[in-house]
């Protein structure tokens, strides 16, 4: 069975550290992408995660682009997606949205909960 992690995908540094540093003492694997492109490199190179937690307005690839080239590869579109955002007015509908400053303990929820309903499915 392939390892099952959460991609954070967020450019503020305090922000990712800290979901980032509670995902991982909940005993999840976390690998962060600092932006766009990034996590793009990261699933051209097959790495596929569990879930993802994406901000919105990122330097570079933004993260509603990231979420389009998910929904176009069969690998990647069915991977449980949460948007953590400071304008949650522009998330496209069908997704999760999270205000900044998102409840800590609402993210991991919903991370536990993509979590156990992919492990049926597998």
């Amino acid at each position: 069975m392939n390892e099952r992690w959460v991609l954070l995908l967020e450019d503020d540094a305090e922000l990712r550290e800290t979901i980032e540093a509670g995902l991982r003492r909940a005993g999840l694997t976390v690998r962060c992408a600092l932006d766009g492109a990034e996590a793009l490199r990261m699933f051209e190179e097959h790495q596929v995660p569990s879930v993802v937690l994406s901000d919105l307005m990122l330097p570079g690839v933004l993260g509603q682009s990231v979420l389009e080239y998910m929904r176009g590869e069969p690998s990647l579109r069915d991977i449980p997606v949460a948007i953590i955002t400071g304008s949650p007015e522009h998330a496209p509908s069908g997704y999760r949205v999270f205000a900044k400053p998102a409840p800590f303990g609402d993210v991991l929820a919903f991370v536990h909960r993509a979590l156990d309903s992919s492990a049926t499915i597998a």
